[in-house]
């Protein structure tokens, strides 16, 4: 199922919670009063391999379905609402969603970490 790729598809996620979408995250950031570091927001080139090109396509399309906690200490990605990406999958017409999950999961574990990290 999984193991090929993971590392890009970390890269991905990485990508997307950072550079890949700069404006909104300087504007989170300040609203939340972070301050971003110069890694954070330098523009980042990211090379996605064409077998993930479906699992990208359905993680962009989750891009508004992710679970956060917001409490005193600020706040917490914690990963996309699971029924959420079935359904986009199904709605996607996605023929392997077993393997399209694990490379999902993959990006969204680089995304994560990068969201987390700049609270």
């Amino acid at each position: 199922m999984g193991g090929h790729g993971g590392k890009k598809l970390k890269a991905a996620g990485r990508y997307w919670a950072t550079s890949g979408r700069p404006a909104k995250l300087e504007e989170e950031a300040e609203a939340w009063g972070l301050d971003l570091d110069d890694k954070t927001r330098q523009a980042q080139h990211c090379e996605v391999w064409e077998e993930h090109q479906t699992a990208l396509d359905v993680f962009l399309a989750c891009d508004r379905q992710w679970r956060i906690v917001a409490g005193m200490a600020g706040v917490w990605y914690q990963g996309i609402d699971a029924t959420a990406l079935q359904a986009t999958m199904q709605m996607m017409g996605v023929e392997d969603m077993r393997s399209t999950l694990w490379q999902v999961q993959q990006i969204e574990a680089g995304a994560v970490e990068n969201l987390n990290e700049c609270r």
